[in-house]
């Protein structure tokens, strides 16, 4: 399979230059994602994130991923469970960093990753009941 690279680039310019790509919802780390009192631009909403910087590749590599998703994901449920999402919507809103920099060699590592709930099929058909 081979990809016409003009083409989509042509694609991706006429997109562009309509509007359409540049109000879709992305994710911008900027200077001041840190300062956790800082105010929220307008048109953007907060999405707080978890950043695991390892000190060597190895511990990135063995870096359990999994357990790091169901924490995250544990999380996101408690908060809907109890309530507090309906205070701080942006709860839902969880990322999580995992990194490594090889300082060195000028080599970067990361996993980004955006935790989801995977409901299993029965509990779609629970949601339905209530009116």
């Amino acid at each position: 399979m081979t990809i016409d690279w003009t083409r989509v680039q042509k694609v991706l310019k006429d997109t562009i230059s309509m509007g359409i790509l540049l109000d879709c919802p992305r994710l911008s780390l900027e200077f001041n994602a840190f300062d956790v009192d800082g105010p929220t631009p307008a048109r953007c909403c907060p999405a707080i994130g978890t950043l695991y910087n390892t000190n060597t590749l190895e511990s990135f590599k063995t870096c359990d991923k999994k357990a790091l998703l169901e924490k995250a994901a544990k999380e996101i449920w408690d908060a809907i469970q109890s309530g507090i999402v309906l205070e701080t919507p942006s709860l839902l809103n969880k990322f999580l960093l995992l990194t490594f920099a090889d300082l060195k060699k000028y080599r970067f590592y990361y996993w980004f990753c955006f935790p989801a709930l995977c409901f299993s099929k029965d509990s779609h058909g629970s949601a339905a009941r209530y009116p």
